[in-house]
């Protein structure tokens, strides 16, 4: 849930000693590749990375439709972690061949 979710506050009504877990920063972009290449390259299943990378906590690649979205959980992500992540070996072969990341990837952060 979202750090400004209506439950969190419900769970301060309560008086039970409640503290909210730290924030984690997000980032989120969708990366257009077609039907076809998803479908190749993912299948239907949700690919979760939990690589040794410093800043980086979590990450996903998502298929949906013509998009794969890709998905980061961690501290201070900026486009040097989005491109060390997207150049990993575990990630390169969930990708096409030849892929290139588009220099307007990295815009979605929160």
């Amino acid at each position: 849930m979202g750090k400004n979710n209506a439950a969190l506050k419900m769970f301060d009504a309560l008086n039970i000693g409640y503290k909210p877990p730290r924030a984690t920063r997000t980032y989120i972009s969708e990366i257009h590749l077609g039907q076809e290449t998803v479908s190749q390259c993912l299948g239907s299943s949700m690919h979760v990375f939990l690589l040794n990378m410093p800043r980086l906590e979590f990450a996903a690649l998502i298929p949906k439709g013509d998009y794969a979205t890709l998905c980061l959980l961690g501290d201070e992500i900026d486009r040097e972690l989005v491109t060390a992540f997207v150049a990993s070996p575990e990630v390169t072969q969930c990708l096409p061949a030849g892929w290139v990341m588009p220099s307007d990837l990295c815009t979605a952060r929160r």
